[in-house]
């Protein structure tokens, strides 16, 4: 089982300091890289709308799953509402590990805490 786990991303913060479109670099990083899932852990971006968008769209131009445990910066929400609202919103989401852990294999089980 190949796993690819990183964190920090900070996609919002890093698109505008580099230039760069964070996402298409990702996805060609997930791509070369050929894991059998994504595991990011915490501070997506400062965005609840960015973070999920951000999910769905490497899951589906790579065809890889990809988990995630919200951080702190996930959860600050950049003005878009209270910080309890947007841990609820971030949990629904079906690649959110808050709420619950997914077994990989019989031996490999990740679960998500965010403090």
């Amino acid at each position: 089982m190949k796993i690819c786990i990183c964190s920090d991303l900070h996609i919002d913060f890093n698109e505008k300091k580099l230039g760069i479109a964070f996402d298409e670099e990702f996805i060609t990083f997930v791509k070369k890289k050929e894991p059998d899932c994504v595991l990011i852990a915490g501070d997506i971006s400062n965005s609840v709308r960015v973070t999920l968008d951000f999910i769905d769209h490497v899951q589906k131009a790579t065809g890889i799953p990809v988990y995630f445990i919200p951080g702190n910066h996930d959860v600050w929400t950049d003005g878009e509402g209270e910080s309890t609202l947007a841990i609820e919103e971030l949990a629904k989401h079906p690649s959110c590990l808050i709420h619950h852990s997914i077994e990989l294999t019989n031996n490999v089980v990740i679960v998500g805490d965010s403090g």
